[in-house]
């Protein structure tokens, strides 16, 4: 994952929340969910990088958040994870 692709994933997160936000549904902007998407990215993005492994970060969210996309064990325990973060989270 490249500069470019981390920014359009940004900018796409950033619709997501306003999204949810016209329709009532608001997160808090600091807790245990910007903790994990925060060392999340890091180590997928910084640490990959700095190994000389390159990750497409892009892929496997569209693929993670797609229902239609077959799911291993990891994979759906990452989604289980994240949903049960983000519902903890709500105001």
């Amino acid at each position: 994952m490249n500069y470019y692709d981390f920014l359009i994933l940004y900018i796409y997160l950033d619709r997501t929340i306003n999204n949810f936000k016209k329709e009532r549904i608001v997160f808090k902007e600091r807790g245990i969910h910007y903790e994990y998407f925060w060392n999340f990215f890091m180590e997928t993005f910084y640490h990959a990088h700095m190994d000389g492994e390159d990750t497409d970060l892009k892929d496997y969210l569209f693929k993670l958040f797609n229902y239609k996309h077959k799911k291993t064990r990891p994979e759906l325990g990452v989604l289980t994870e994240i949903y049960k973060i983000l519902e903890k989270n709500l105001t």
